[in-house]
């Protein structure tokens, strides 16, 4: 399973990071939601507890695309562009979508504190009973991580543990990939 993992972030860092590298031209804005500003959440017994910066900026009107368009101006404006693509049902869950807005804004909030400014990469697709979440950026000049030192909040953890989900973290090159699998009831 480990290997699968492993080959499995190799071939998107191999046909996802860096194509995205290379060309300023991304795919259709029909396929891709682009994110914007800050975090944001529902009220904290409602899902499981995310860090203290994104508790305070979370606003339980906010909707999974408000949290998205927030995110990408805040990464817009630290010198990050890519984009985030989301293929999933955000009707069929609620608690699992709530779940995994705290885990992106998590993964964001991460790409801005340890990821060096350029292209990023986070994809949250559905398919069948689970969600796939996968992320990649360069990691900071200055900064390197060994496989089980790569800095992951957390809570971050404890939001994939929730929901019975598992991650899986790595580095090659001076990049960083993760890739989360949630069962989705």
């Amino acid at each position: 399973m480990s290997q699968v993992l492993e080959d499995a972030l190799y071939e998107l860092r191999a046909e996802v990071l860096n194509p995205l590298r290379d060309t300023s031209q991304y795919l259709s804005a029909e396929a891709y939601v682009h994110v914007e500003t800050q975090p944001a959440v529902a009220t904290a017994n409602q899902i499981p507890q995310p860090d203290a910066d994104s508790l305070l900026a979370m606003k339980s009107s906010d909707t999974f695309e408000h949290i998205l368009a927030r995110q990408r101006q805040r990464l817009a404006s630290l010198g990050f562009t890519g984009s985030i693509h989301v293929d999933f049902d955000r009707s069929r869950n609620m608690p699992v979508l709530q779940a995994i807005t705290s885990i992106v804004l998590e993964i964001t909030n991460n790409i801005m504190k340890h990821g060096e400014p350029g292209r990023y990469v986070l994809t949250v697709v559905g398919h069948g009973n689970t969600a796939h979440i996968l992320a990649a950026n360069a990691i900071r000049r200055g900064e390197s991580f060994d496989n089980e030192l790569i800095p992951t909040p957390e809570s971050l953890r404890f939001l994939v543990d929730s929901c019975n989900g598992t991650i899986c973290v790595n580095t090659d090159d001076g990049e960083w990939t993760m890739s989360i699998t949630i069962p989705v009831p």
